[in-house]
């Protein structure tokens, strides 16, 4: 007999299935959310406490005593520790440092600019919210009116030169270390909201304080040992003086994404595979001749198919250089200007064209008074003419050396009329 009763068919079964399931992970989410939260907030919790346990120890000793080990103010306090309590692990970093009061002036006209210690005590956890520590801070006053003190500053700004107009850089992590002092020196600091840190209250010593600046995405920029290689760092490692402030700036700006250098023949475009040498325009000082020592300089072999990458480099304006001696080829030419200036966030490619060596040739580059290449310029060497590239490059090869007589005329342009000394492998550049 058959059956008059409603039920499911297999599509429906289906679709109640999937509805359930639905509502099932929903819940489940749901669950795991409120108690990651409850979680996050029983760690906040004991965070919390840590770090109020953590200040009212340091409130609670002798003025003189307030400070870290490695610090300015020295003292017994950790610059880092950890504690594990409920199977989790919390780092303790507290920072302590002097503070120039403006009540009474700044230094230099300050002269006892160690008017107060901040402190602050930061507190993070290994699971949960490891991005959003608890961070208290305090202020610690002596009891008694400030006193001489023996120590001098430090003023350490750190600027952007690639922005327009120049900004400075917070939240720059400035690394000190002066391990010739007593007491020795070894801590960090941050920069405030003019891209500066103020650090009063500094052990004298010449030549003593190391620094080193850093931010994430950022290149860096340091003071330099004063070594046999580099005998004038510039800068080197900075002073201190009692009673006086010694200010120094330092350049940070964002990393170029991607440098990408072909090398190619400029008759026939192959691909080729030889050393080559590119170094920036900032440099780390001088040696014994004089000749700069650069902050980047690297000799590069490219891949098989003639191409090096070069990612998260400084913004700064890179020569490349081709040793003819030693690969047999001479530069013939390239599609960008030269030195390249490379600019913040920037992916390029440049190619550079070769041709193989004699001892005499000459890459000339014609450009206009923005340093524009100028292409289908006529140029005369002597009595051979070219015609510039859409680089506004016209390369000569084999020549003697010797004084050849030069024109050229672009259309819109003033002729220029001159000579060029050809004593090797030459590259000139003439601006009409």
């Amino acid at each position: 007999m058959k059956s008059n009763r409603p039920g499911f068919n297999l599509t429906e079964a289906v679709v109640a299935t999937a509805i359930l399931l639905l509502f099932a992970l929903s819940l489940y989410g749901l669950m795991v959310g409120a108690l990651k939260m409850i979680n996050d907030d029983q760690n906040r919790s004991v965070a919390l406490g840590i770090a109020r346990k953590k200040i009212e120890l340091i409130k609670n000793l002798p003025y003189d005593s307030v400070g870290t080990v490695g610090g300015v103010p020295s003292g017994t306090i950790e610059q880092s520790e950890t504690e594990e309590l409920n199977n989790v692990t919390y780092t303790i970093n507290t920072n302590i440092k002097y503070v120039d009061d403006d009540f009474d002036d700044l230094a230099p006209t300050d002269t006892l600019n160690t008017d107060y210690k901040k402190v602050r005590v930061r507190v993070s956890w290994s699971q949960g919210d490891i991005d959003n520590p608890v961070v208290l801070v305090t202020n610690i006053v002596p009891a008694t009116i400030e006193s001489t003190s023996s120590g001098g500053t430090l003023w350490i700004e750190v600027f952007d030169p690639t922005s327009d107009p120049i900004e400075p850089v917070r939240d720059a992590t400035v690394s000190i270390e002066a391990p010739t002092v007593d007491p020795p020196v070894s801590t960090t600091g941050e920069t405030d909201e003019n891209g500066r840190l103020i650090l009063p209250g500094m052990t004298p010593g010449i030549e003593a304080y190391e620094i080193v600046v850093t931010k994430t995405n950022y290149n860096s920029d340091q003071t330099y040992d004063r070594t046999e290689a580099n005998p004038n760092p510039d800068p080197p490692h900075l002073n201190v003086v009692a009673g006086e402030v010694t200010q120094e700036y330092f350049e940070l700006s964002r990393l170029v994404n991607l440098l990408g250098i072909q090398l190619r023949r400029r008759d026939d475009n192959i691909h080729v595979v030889i050393p080559f040498r590119i170094h920036g325009e900032q440099t780390q000082g001088t040696d014994t001749s004089g000749q700069p020592i650069y902050v980047y300089d690297e000799t590069l072999t490219p891949n098989e198919g003639g191409n090096a990458e070069l990612h998260d480099m400084p913004a700064d304006s890179y020569t490349i250089l081709i040793d003819a001696l030693e690969t047999n080829y001479v530069l013939a030419g390239y599609d960008h200007v030269l030195p390249y200036a490379a600019a913040p966030l920037s992916s390029e490619n440049i190619t550079i064209y070769l041709a193989d060596y004699v001892p005499y040739t000459a890459l000339l580059n014609v450009r206009d008074s923005n340093n524009v290449p100028i292409a289908d310029a006529t140029v005369q060497l002597n009595d051979d003419t070219q015609v510039t590239d859409v680089n506004g490059q016209v390369f000569y090869t084999p020549l003697v050396a010797d004084t050849y007589t030069l024109t050229i005329t672009a259309t819109g342009y003033t002729t220029y009329s001159g000579t060029v000394i050809v004593n090797g492998n030459e590259e000139q550049t003439f601006i009409l």
